[in-house]
């Protein structure tokens, strides 16, 4: 009894370790990640606040323009690898900082290939960056492993209904206990 109490504790422990995201082992970077790509003859910075992108999950990108937005607008627009729009902001400036603009996303709801233009439009003229970027998988435990865990109760429970139905018997065979009656009651 004691060698399976043994396994069991060893099993679950070793469950709990194929639960730890990747990110945890550093295999994804968080924090920023800076870009640099040229609106024509402009360099703009594009800041990411989470790096890897992650689909299902809020981003927040920083873009800073060469010289500051003054007298500048800007918008940000995705389109995925079939040309359809999937997000289109305005850039607004980011809170406590002059010269850059910030742009919060609910997050782009599919993994895959997207192209992503940048507009601005002011003084120096209209130009226009883009840059693809990939969108991974969204983050979490993989749905088997959910439903591995999810389903501990039941198991616990089908567990315990056979212990008991073994350790009834047994008692039953002593002579201990007497033998259910069959019948209405």
């Amino acid at each position: 009894m004691r060698a399976y109490k043994f396994a069991s504790l060893a099993l679950g422990l070793l469950l709990l370790t194929a639960a730890v995201p990747a990110s945890a082992h550093g295999g994804g970077k968080e924090g920023a990640y800076h870009m640099t790509v040229q609106a024509g003859n402009l360099p703009v910075v594009i800041d990411f606040a989470d790096w890897p992108l992650r689909a299902q999950k809020s981003n927040r990108f920083i873009v800073a323009p060469d010289g500051g937005i003054a007298g500048r607008e800007g918008t940000m627009t995705w389109t995925d690898s079939n040309r359809r729009k999937r997000l289109d902001a305005n850039l607004m400036p980011y809170p406590g900082l002059k010269d850059v603009w910030m742009v919060e996303t609910k997050g782009i709801k599919a993994p895959g290939d997207y192209t992503v233009t940048i507009e601005i439009y002011g003084s120096g003229g209209d130009r226009t960056a883009t840059l693809p970027l990939s969108v991974g998988p969204p983050p979490g435990i993989p749905l088997w492993f959910g439903w591995l865990v999810g389903l501990f109760p039941l198991y616990g429970m089908v567990w315990f209904m056979l212990r008991e139905r073994r350790r009834v018997r047994a008692l039953q065979v002593a002579g201990v206990v007497p033998a259910a009656q069959g019948g209405s009651h």
